[in-house]
């Protein structure tokens, strides 16, 4: 139990820590990424996934990859929205 509750504690101190550097505007997760090409989409979709579960904390910060999926877009071609998934999605041909 001892472990459980040091883990917690570590992830709470890292999710803490992601939300103020979100909050005074320090945190870039997606830094490859031009403003063109939705790099606000992108950081919201990793920030919400990082607040969802301090599991997912722990894979972020252990480098596990992660995958971007169900991409909406509007007419014009500007990205919207994204998900997150742990999964590799596959390709339809």
């Amino acid at each position: 139990m001892k472990n459980f509750t040091d883990w917690t504690r570590r992830m709470q101190g890292a999710k803490l820590m992601l939300y103020r550097l979100n909050e005074n505007g320090c945190l870039n997760l997606c830094p490859g990424v031009s403003k063109k090409d939705g790099n606000k989409v992108y950081h919201k979709a990793i920030f919400d996934w990082l607040m969802s579960d301090l599991a997912h904390i722990e894979k972020y910060l252990s480098g596990e990859p992660y995958y971007f999926t169900n991409h909406k877009r509007d007419s014009k071609g500007k990205l919207l929205s994204c998900d997150i998934s742990l999964t590799r999605p596959t390709i339809k041909r």
